[in-house]
């Protein structure tokens, strides 16, 4: 049925319908059958493109059958000069698809995050050494624990403090979306790349304090607002947080006692 309805969808592309019309006629024809909206959207946007088979792209390869391909076409065979090698290697690699190399384009591009995320100490199998450095699993990342943070802007010297429960990766997350969804009203960090057209990334995501006990939490995040000069944070929030310090001054005093 799915292979029907994209056959049916290039023929109504080639009539010249619009996604709205094709949608409701594909809705009408094939009932709780037909594909859902973003499915005939997606083929529908491909045959408008020009694309002809509405069969599915054949599986990408892997770097590994590069390799493969390409010593294949070598193997076994005497050749003359390094010519002819690259001619026969050339050959093997022609027969790759757009598809193929852009897929192990992107494994190599993880494969470099993942080097540049452990500062070079990385080889395929995500193998790390270990001698001298130790296993990384000993060492929580600082991404991946709670307490008090701050998100730096990559174009100013404006810094947004913030305090989580969970990983302060995840909760910069919250902010990306934020700021991608139109949500300013709940992220003084979006807000501040939004209005200033500045730039927040991963990379300028830091862990002030490594905070476990929900008790201590709002104290050391309004201390650090406080030591902050330049924040994102909202003013009336900043002039509130000498306040809220003290508030929760006592109940940090007996916790570092007891």
């Amino acid at each position: 049925v799915q292979m029907e309805q994209r056959v049916s969808l290039k023929f109504l592309v080639k009539l010249g319908k619009t996604f709205t019309e094709a949608y409701a006629m594909s809705k009408e024809v094939y009932g709780i059958e037909c594909l859902s909206r973003t499915q005939v959207f997606e083929w529908f946007k491909r045959f408008k493109e020009g694309r002809e088979t509405p069969k599915d792209d054949p599986r990408p390869g892997r770097i590994e059958t590069l390799k493969k391909l390409v010593k294949s076409a070598l193997k076994g065979t005497r050749f003359e000069c390094v010519e002819a090698i690259k001619a026969k290697a050339m050959k093997g690699l022609n027969q790759l698809t757009e598809a193929d190399f852009q897929h192990c384009f992107q494994q190599w591009r993880s494969c470099m995050e993942r080097c540049r995320d452990h500062q070079g100490e990385y080889n395929e199998g995500e193998k790390v050494a270990t001698t001298f450095l130790g296993n990384p699993k000993d060492e929580v990342d600082n991404n991946e624990k709670s307490g008090i943070y701050e998100i730096s802007c990559k174009d100013c010297d404006q810094k947004y403090i913030g305090q989580t429960k969970r990983s302060i990766l995840a909760r910069f997350k919250e902010h990306m979306a934020h700021l991608r969804y139109g949500r300013m009203e709940k992220s003084c960090a979006a807000q501040h790349a939004f209005d200033s057209n500045h730039r927040i990334d991963k990379n300028n995501l830091k862990l002030i304090r490594n905070v476990t006990d929900s008790r201590q939490v709002d104290a050391f995040e309004s201390l650090e607002i406080i030591k902050c000069n330049r924040s994102m944070n909202k003013d009336n929030d900043r002039k509130d947080q000498g306040r809220h310090f003290k508030e929760n001054l006592g109940s940090l005093q007996n916790i570092c006692t007891s």
